[in-house]
C-alpha cells in the first residue's frame, strides 16, 4: 500500500484486519480471487473489501501507488516502488501461499 493510503486508513496488524481495508484485487468478470496469507503453519483468510477487480497486475500496481488500497503483488514487480518509498510492505512475515509452476 502507499504511505498516503496507510496514513488515511491505518496499517493492518493482522490479516483479518484487511477486511476493513480497500482491496485492489486480481480477478475477472468482477470476481476476485480470495486472499489467504500464510506465516509458518498458520493460514488465514484475509480478503479486503473490493475497491478494484482486474486481471491486469500493472493496473493493480498503479492503483496501489496512487493510494487507492492494498494489493498483493510480486516483490520483483514493485521493487522500485518499495525502494523509492511509493509503496510500503504491510503485514511483514505474512505471504500468500506458494504457487506451483509447471513447465
Amino acid at each position: 500500500a502507499s504511505p498516503a493510503y496507510l496514513q488515511r486508513h491505518g496499517e493492518p496488524d493482522h490479516p483479518r484486519a484487511l477486511r476493513r481495508h480497500q482491496g485492489l484485487l486480481f480477478g475477472s468478470g468482477g470476481k476476485a480471487a480470495p486472499w489467504v496469507l500464510v506465516r509458518g503453519d498458520e493460514q488465514v483468510p484475509a480478503s479486503p473489501e473490493a475497491r478494484l477487480v482486474t486481471n491486469e497486475f500493472d493496473v493493480i500496481r498503479a492503483a496501489a501507488v496512487a493510494g487507492h488500497g492494498v494489493a498483493v503483488l510480486a516483490e520483483i514487480a514493485v521493487a522500485e516502488d518499495l525502494e523509492a518509498g511509493r509503496l510500503r510492505r504491510v503485514l511483514e512475515g505474512w505471504r500468500p501461499p506458494g504457487v506451483p509452476i509447471h513447465a
